[in-house]
């Protein structure tokens, strides 16, 4: 992380507010109220970044106001293209889910996937696993956080009689008859933490932090995106069950297509443009060759493992068949 210019005093690991205030002050920013709920989430307001930095610095000098609020999932690097802020580190490199918004800047992808958060002592995350199933890396910049951390399937234990995830589960990984599996880690200003797909998690700033934040998927993992797609999907049918005698069949693969976009933000159509994209760039670079420069070759290595991913046998053969829907132009 050496090198990254995103925001702190040098040496000191505390936020450099001037100097983020010069660069953002104007910029409106997602800002998330910790002592609000608001469905499965917490309350969402836009404010100036200057406004938080006011806040912020208030609660530092020991202000008793009543809000947590949290500067959570900005899109920085998007807004900030020219601000070289940092670099990814070399091991989380092979991200196909930013590099369709980097290269292709395709219709239907309004957002990328990385994100700066920004929060004084005790704001939060409540519990959830990430955006399809991806894997996630946080990068402390300065501060330090705590990760309650469930491996996959252990959440299912902590489910309610309705079958719904608890919001905070601070009161329930105590409980004696629940026992769910689970780690804690304290990250420390400096490191950076991987979340494994699948993993539910909740998280507190324990000081004054900042962190960078990726959702990144590839080769690795993309069979475990897909099966999370594909149990999506058999929710939206389920939930709408009592319809499909009124459609055709056609109208009912378009019906629930466009529901899982709208529930879970990508359906299988979308899914299958970015391995198309994936796919298409990775024979483009075998076409072309390869220099004896090093970085060319480890990128090399990288293509040869997505070639792989898709070859018969492995999961994309079993996802191209349900892909390939008869859907409408337009429709999805």
């Amino acid at each position: 992380m050496e090198g990254w210019r995103f925001e702190s005093r040098a040496g000191e690991f505390v936020p450099n507010f001037d100097k983020l205030v010069e660069l953002f002050g104007e910029t409106e920013v997602p800002v998330a109220d910790c002592s609000k709920k608001n469905f499965n989430s917490h309350e969402k307001i836009k404010m100036k970044f200057k406004d938080f930095v006011k806040y912020w610095k208030s609660k530092i000098n020991g202000d008793n106001e009543e809000r947590s609020l949290y500067l959570k999932d900005w899109h920085c690097r998007r807004e900030f293209p020219s601000y070289d802020i940092y670099t990814t580190p070399p091991y989380f490199t092979s991200d196909w889910l930013n590099e369709l918004f980097d290269k292709v800047v395709v219709s239907f992808s309004e957002d990328d996937y990385r994100f700066v958060y920004m929060g004084p002592t005790g704001t939060w995350t409540p519990f959830h696993a990430d955006v399809y199933r991806s894997y996630s890396w946080s990068a402390n910049i300065c501060g330090r956080k705590k990760w309650v951390m469930f491996p996959p399937s252990e959440e299912e234990k902590l489910k309610d009689i309705n079958g719904h995830l608890p919001f905070d589960i601070r009161d329930i990984i105590s409980d004696d008859v629940i026992k769910p599996t689970h780690i804690e880690v304290e990250q420390e200003a400096g490191e950076i933490m991987f979340v494994p797909s699948g993993w539910h998690h909740q998280v507190y700033n324990m000081e004054d932090t900042i962190s960078i934040n990726h959702n990144w998927f590839n080769g690795c993992c993309i069979n475990l995106v897909w099966r999370f797609l594909q149990s999506e999907l058999r929710l939206v049918e389920r939930e709408i069950d009592d319809c499909r005698a009124s459609m055709d069949e056609e109208e009912w693969t378009n019906h629930c297509q466009v529901l899982m976009l709208c529930n879970t933000g990508i359906n299988y159509q979308r899914f299958h443009s970015l391995l198309e994209h994936i796919i298409k760039t990775r024979c483009d670079v075998i076409m072309r060759g390869v220099t004896s420069q090093p970085k060319t070759k480890r990128d090399k290595r990288k293509v040869d493992y997505d070639i792989r991913t898709f070859r018969p046998n492995s999961f994309y053969r079993g996802a191209i068949s349900s892909l390939t829907v008869p859907c409408s132009k337009g429709r999805i």
